[in-house]
């Protein structure tokens, strides 16, 4: 099952979600993040994991 199938599964509530991307996908994202030097594809890549986040609380991109 693909990510994007856990996120808009209507069986899983949004708590669940949220606390599955915190552990499966923020752990791995900021692991050693205090020492990276910021760059605009790293940007790229932190705002594609925060629509997921988006997607699963359901906030469209005009919305915020």
């Amino acid at each position: 099952m693909s990510s994007l199938h856990v996120w808009n599964d209507k069986c899983l509530s949004i708590l669940s979600k949220i606390h599955l991307f915190q552990a499966l996908v923020l752990s791995i994202l900021l692991y050693g993040s205090e020492t990276w030097t910021l760059r605009i594809a790293d940007t790229k890549t932190l705002e594609a994991y925060l629509k997921c986040l988006w997607q699963i609380i359901r906030v469209h991109w005009h919305q915020h």
